[in-house]
């Protein structure tokens, strides 16, 4: 015999389907999506950079918009679970000061959820006084928006 006994009306709730177009229950799932690798070279007296977006997350994503140095692109690329995406750019000047230190990439799932994943640009002071990018690191968490 079971160490307790299941009411009939439990057993009639567990055999009514749930309603369709129901919120599921829990917290959200936060897609992990972050700028993996990154390559710049001064390019003339400007700065040509290349740099690689990997989807952690366990769905897909749609890479909304990147903003980094003074730079906005719109993106609209899709990302299945684990591929990335190379992004490149071409900035006409190399920076003269370390003031623009945030890069911002947003996206979104597939449920229509937006999400912004913050890192933090690093800098190098090149010789002719300007700089060049460093290193971009990921600042958690990713953020809701």
């Amino acid at each position: 015999e079971p160490v307790f006994k299941v009411s009939d009306a439990a057993k009639q709730q567990q055999a009514t389907p749930s309603p369709q177009g129901q919120a599921p229950v829990g917290p959200k799932i936060v897609p992990q999506v972050m700028i993996e690798r990154w390559q710049f070279v001064p390019q003339g007296a400007g700065l040509h950079g290349e740099i690689l977006i990997r989807n952690y997350s366990q769905g897909a994503v749609t890479l909304q918009r990147i903003e980094m140095l003074g730079l906005v692109d719109e993106l609209g690329n899709h990302m299945d679970q684990g591929e990335t995406y190379e992004f490149v750019m071409d900035l006409p000047g190399r920076p003269r000061d370390t003031s623009k230190v945030e890069c911002r990439l947003f996206f979104r799932n597939d449920a229509g959820d937006y999400f912004m994943a913050l890192h933090q640009v690093e800098f190098e002071k090149l010789a002719d006084g300007t700089y060049g990018v460093l290193r971009i690191r990921l600042l958690p968490p990713i953020r809701d928006v």
